[in-house]
């Protein structure tokens, strides 16, 4: 009886009830044995105010624009299956953040990060939503330069190959994913810039392999 008073209690508190109140509650009425109908009602309004803390934390996160407070908000919301529209937002303000950040880094002079990391993170970068004339004038110098020596010419040739095969002519772009063919073809070139000024810098032989890796 104690346990269905208390239930009862902390459920008609909406305004000033927890969720870590009502989860408790709830617990304590499990353990008590409580029919599922007594615990019906509490099991709804635990959802329901999980759901509101997550689209609470996902609008806080959304007005801080920080890149892990909004990962970890996103999260936290789809665990509580908080609604898609709201989900959709916190996504959109991620991926802005994300291009912010970005942008910031192929901006900078010197390069923000090394340029094994700007290697790595390549295919990232092409599917950010980049207009593609940022790209040309930010990104694509980069790999025509062989990223300053810092990677072969076999491994950009491997990673152009990956490249084609992963976008199938459609690199970069607008939106993720979409492209004009001439970005493409300023891509593909300035690739090829890079693998030749990275085998000059090591003074790779012809036959070194990296040809191969463009068949």
């Amino acid at each position: 009886a104690a346990a269905v008073q208390r239930l009862q209690e902390v459920v008609a508190s909406a305004e000033q009830r927890s969720v870590a109140a009502l989860a408790a509650a709830l617990e304590e009425g499990e353990l008590a044995g409580l029919a599922e109908e007594s615990l019906m009602e509490a099991r709804t309004a635990l959802r329901d105010d999980r759901r509101a803390e997550g689209r609470a934390g996902l609008e806080a996160a959304i007005e801080n624009r920080e890149i892990g407070r909004l990962e970890e908000a996103i999260e936290k919301a789809r665990k509580v299956d908080v609604e898609e529209e709201h989900l959709d937002r916190a996504e959109a303000a991620l991926a802005e953040a994300i291009r912010v950040k970005w942008r910031g880094i192929l901006m900078a002079e010197p390069l923000a990060i090394s340029a094994e990391e700007l290697f790595a993170e390549t295919s990232g970068i092409l599917r950010m939503g980049f207009e593609p004339e940022f790209l040309a004038q930010h990104l694509l110098p980069r790999f025509a330069d062989g990223l300053g020596g810092a990677v072969g010419p076999q491994a950009l040739a491997q990673s152009l190959q990956g490249l084609r095969r992963e976008f199938g002519g459609s690199l970069g772009g607008p939106e993720p994913g979409t492209c004009s063919f001439d970005f493409f073809a300023a891509m593909e070139a300035a690739f090829l810039r890079g693998i030749d000024a990275a085998a000059e810098r090591r003074a790779a032989p012809l036959d070194s392999g990296w040809e191969k890796a463009l068949i």
